[in-house]
């Protein structure tokens, strides 16, 4: 049981068995890769821009003791960064949602939804300018500004690594304008092709 007297939610062995082998979408200057790694129960969205050589990385990770998936990492969108702003940070996030959902072959508005966490901590480790500035004062106020729209209860701003939390039923798909690419912000997973292995 988990630590809320709920069953554990276990992921769709088929759902698990797809991203193990991996799901793609690409178009002439952007490729996508939804993964799994089983072992270590990780989920792994990765958007290749290849026309600037840079990616945009979410992974996430499944506590198999309790109903939880933790966000361990959303790199290569910072501020100074060529993807920076340009709203692949809100695409890797809105699939990373999906990918959840998928994962667990939970239907958006299910009960279920309500008894899964979605965590993480905000690093503010590599904010621009000097701890106190007004440039990095701006710049960790726009990270937890971009979780928050998602749905994420942010505690404790001014923490080095603020904590986040929401349940997967409280967050949502942000829309906005495609990417300078020609990428939806809003991608389905249904766009995606199993990945075939040799």
């Amino acid at each position: 049981m988990a630590g809320e007297g709920k069953s554990l939610l276990e992921p769709d062995e088929a759902h698990e068995a797809t991203l193990v082998s991996g799901m793609i979408w690409r178009n002439s200057d952007v490729v996508i890769r939804l993964e799994a790694e089983n072992v270590m129960d990780q989920l792994d969205v990765n958007i290749d821009v290849l026309s600037v050589q840079e990616s945009v990385n979410l992974s996430m990770s499944r506590w198999s003791n309790c109903n939880r998936v933790h966000i361990t990492d959303l790199n290569g969108n910072k501020a100074g960064n060529a993807l920076y702003d340009q709203g692949y940070g809100t695409l890797a996030m809105n699939l990373g949602i999906q990918l959840v959902y998928f994962y667990f072959n939970i239907p958006v508005g299910h009960p279920q939804a309500r008894i899964l966490s979605v965590t993480g901590n905000i690093s503010h480790k590599d904010a621009l300018g000097d701890p106190g500035s007004q440039e990095y004062v701006e710049d960790t106020t726009r990270r937890v500004a971009f979780w928050r729209r998602f749905g994420f209860q942010v505690s404790d701003e001014s923490h080095p690594k603020p904590f986040m939390s929401a349940k997967l039923g409280d967050l949502r798909i942000l829309g906005g304008p495609d990417t300078v690419h020609g990428v939806s912000r809003t991608l389905s997973l249904s766009t995606f092709m199993p990945i075939s292995q040799p």
